[in-house]
């Protein structure tokens, strides 16, 4: 299944990969296992994860307060936003 991640999508998960990587090289590295792992994740089974509102969905890294959220649209993924859950919209 292709996967599609967009700009604004890509952009926090750089901010975020940014502010682990300021504090530590393990933390960051961790961080981009968790965001692969994510990916993995919903491209082997994107109806695992629960709504947030039809039709997006949410999957919540491991270890770390950001979830993907994304769409299954036309046999593709569409990661639309990395969501922090301690941070107010």
């Amino acid at each position: 299944m292709r996967v599609v991640l967009h700009l604004a999508a890509r952009s926090e998960i750089l901010d975020s990969a940014q502010w682990y990587a300021e504090r530590s090289q393990q933390a960051s590295a961790a961080f981009a296992m968790a965001v692969d792992d994510a990916i993995a994740s919903i491209v082997e089974n994107p109806e695992r994860h629960s709504f947030l509102e039809k039709p997006w969905r949410k999957c919540q890294l491991r270890r770390f307060p950001i979830g993907l959220v994304y769409r299954v649209s036309d046999g593709e993924v569409q990661i639309v936003a990395a969501m922090h859950e301690k941070r107010r919209p």
